[in-house]
């Protein structure tokens, strides 16, 4: 399993995202104007930069979460936040499948960011997946 595989499968694996976005997640750019009927929905990847030391690696990916009405965009990001920071927000620890994460926490709630061009609302949830390199399949 890749790191933005292992992202995708835990968000999906998180009842109380997907009874708000069944299964709409997404490994990418976001959908086009046509399909924002069907909200809300996260789309994710994979921000510049991580590292590779002493057999570990890092990447940090932007998990944004989006829908019409601002309360339920801001919702996905808390739990978003809970999901890869914790509820205590220390951070989590421990397997998924077959993916092995030394450390996943959040590295920045950015807010909540009315879309100009849309009647959408976009909370985006940067978070930090750091694993072992020989977990990557």
């Amino acid at each position: 399993m890749r790191d933005y595989q292992f992202v995708g499968h835990a968000l999906l694996q998180t009842s109380a995202i997907t009874a708000l976005t069944s299964t709409r997640i997404y490994h990418g750019a976001r959908l086009s104007s046509s399909a924002l009927s069907a909200m809300p929905v996260i789309n994710y990847y994979q921000l510049p930069g991580g590292t590779r030391r002493n057999g570990l690696e890092s990447r940090t990916f932007t998990i944004n979460c989006r829908d019409t009405d601002p309360a339920v965009a801001r919702q996905l990001g808390d739990l978003v936040s809970d999901l890869f920071g914790g509820t205590s927000g220390t951070g989590v620890f421990g397997n998924s499948t077959s993916f092995t994460v030394a450390r996943a926490s959040v590295v920045r709630d950015n807010g909540t960011i009315p879309e100009w061009n849309e009647e959408t609302f976009l909370v985006p949830v940067d978070v930090l997946v750091v694993y072992s390199m020989d977990t990557v399949s």
